[in-house]
């Protein structure tokens, strides 16, 4: 063959003798492309797989670690919450004198932990413990203001609860709320 005879040959005719072999190419290069798009998709699902791993594993350190931080906390109430079963106004008034003899210890009890809890703190939460923190302050106010210098504490303390019950009211109803959101904090469906 010499150089006139393949420029001879139309396009057509080139075709057709060489279209097992473009049809290998075209064949290949279509598998190709198939390929790398199904190993892209699958290496994209991966990917989002182990994010939701990792997204889930940190939610699951996070929620340990709040557990931890929050039970001390949530025990120390439960030993000091007001038992619905009180029914008498001597077993309201023994209550009370014993929150307002704990209520340096509460208050203590909050400071510390809104320490401990500070990165995971958030507003509801911190207001929470802000709110019963001030209900507090107006507990002490009230013993500066009643405080009498011949009593015991308990004697004192038991005057301060039957003067300023408004006060010790308002108190044990920050303790619920703040128990309320401490339980949020660590349940599961918030997650």
């Amino acid at each position: 063959m010499t150089a006139h005879d393949i420029t001879d040959k139309s396009f057509l005719d080139f075709l057709s003798e060489n279209m097992s072999v473009i049809g290998t190419i075209l064949g290949s290069l279509i598998t190709g492309l198939v390929s790398y798009l199904i190993q892209s998709n699958n290496n994209r699902s991966k990917l989002i797989e182990s994010k939701q791993q990792f997204l889930f594993k940190i939610t699951e350190q996070d929620l340990k670690e709040k557990r931890e931080l929050i039970r001390p906390l949530l025990q120390f109430f439960e030993s000091i919450v007001h038992p619905a079963s009180i029914s008498f106004p001597a077993d309201v008034d023994d209550f009370n004198t014993c929150l307002v003899q704990k209520s340096h210890i509460i208050k203590k009890e909050i400071s510390n932990f809104l320490v401990n809890y500070s990165i995971f703190i958030n507003e509801k939460l911190k207001g929470d413990i802000w709110q019963l923190h001030e209900s507090i302050l107006l507990l002490e106010e009230w013993e500066n203001r009643i405080y009498t210098p011949g009593l015991n504490d308990y004697d004192n303390a038991y005057q301060v609860a039957t003067q300023a019950t408004s006060s010790v009211e308002q108190i044990k109803d920050n303790i619920n709320i703040l128990v309320a959101s401490l339980y949020e904090e660590i349940s599961l469906d918030k997650k």
